[in-house]
């Protein structure tokens, strides 16, 4: 009944905006549901309609628009029922593609608290994304590129085993593809999941795989980051000497290219094996070198690792009031 009450331009909208889940901005909105007789410039007199007819709701404090899930359930049966869906659903997946890609730097710097909440937000969305992206005719390049821009997000916020169900989907969907970079990085992002949950086997699988394409493209960055990765999953398995081997060439690549952030990786990594070995004089300073790069480049994650790993080379040394000190300092980022 008050979908019958509707203009055209009003139910055509109603439609498009079923593609969202858990809501929406303006500015997401103009984005994907434009096109044919609806322009950008008619989005907000129309959005404005349907809130006024309580079929899209509008949270002022956060502007965002949102609808009931009965009410985008018929809408997207209307979606459905037109020649339109699957354009629309490529532009929302281009939408939330570029927004994780940007996430990615974000992610890394001073700004790291916002671009969280800003991803919080558009996590339900970003899943959508990434289940059409398996269906889309490119299947999987732009899953491939999505999974790696949201790799960090599910480290920071601790919800692994989402990224890995995510990101395992996709390799295994890939599996026939051709042994792009796209497909090096998602198997990247597949084996740093894999490490940090200890299944170990697996991320030596993937990382692998991940290693020999990027050498055989004279990727000699990622190559790195992968060996940092590598090492890990290495030591997991008990092996410390490949574990040790990987971060060492790991840490000569950062340092030739003077690439920063894997020197900071490369370097924390070698001292956790010190570390293990009971070598604390050994993994002090390199903790010490990752916490400077780490404060140099605005991130205030790896600052918070490289205090932690310090105050536990104190405890090491029986410096309970240098590691009191030092954990205070973590505290202090993480409430942040």
């Amino acid at each position: 009944w008050s979908h019958d009450l509707l203009t055209e331009p009003e139910r055509v909208l109603l439609r498009r905006l079923a593609v969202f889940a858990g809501g929406f901005t303006l500015d997401a909105a103009e984005a994907v549901t434009t096109g044919g007789a609806i322009t950008a410039a008619d989005i907000l007199e129309l959005l404005t309609g349907l809130v006024d007819k309580s079929l899209v709701t509008l949270d002022g404090d956060a502007q965002r628009y949102a609808m009931l899930e009965t009410v985008r359930q018929y809408a997207l049966e209307k979606l459905d029922a037109s020649d339109e869906g699957d354009s629309v659903r490529e532009r929302h997946l281009d939408f939330h593609l570029a927004l994780v890609e940007q996430a990615a730097a974000g992610l890394a710097g001073p700004l790291q608290a916002q671009w969280l909440e800003r991803l919080d937000r558009a996590r339900e969305n970003i899943l959508a994304a990434h289940a059409w992206s398996l269906r889309a005719p490119d299947a999987c390049e732009r899953s491939y590129r999505l999974v790696y821009a949201i790799r960090h997000y599910w480290f920071l916020r601790g919800i692994l085993e989402l990224g890995h169900r995510v990101t395992v989907d996709t390799i295994a969907k890939g599996a026939a593809t051709a042994a792009t970079m796209s497909r090096c990085r998602a198997l990247w992002a597949a084996g740093q999941i894999c490490a940090f949950m200890a299944s170990y086997r697996d991320g030596q699988a993937f990382l692998e795989e991940c290693l020999q394409i990027a050498r055989a493209n004279g990727e000699r960055r990622v190559v790195a980051g992968v060996l940092n990765t590598l090492a890990l999953a290495m030591f997991g398995l008990g092996d410390t000497s490949a574990a040790r081997a990987c971060c060492e060439e790991a840490l000569a690549i950062a340092r030739d290219l003077g690439d920063e952030r894997r020197v900071a990786m490369a370097t924390n990594a070698l001292a956790h094996l010190h570390r293990f070995d009971g070598r604390l004089d050994a993994a002090e300073p390199l903790y010490a070198e990752a916490l400077a790069l780490g404060r140099k480049l605005g991130d205030r994650e790896m600052q918070a690792v490289g205090l932690l790993n310090l105050a536990m080379v104190a405890v090491g040394q029986s410096a309970g009031g240098k590691a009191v000190d030092l954990l205070g300092q973590v505290l202090a980022i993480l409430a942040e």
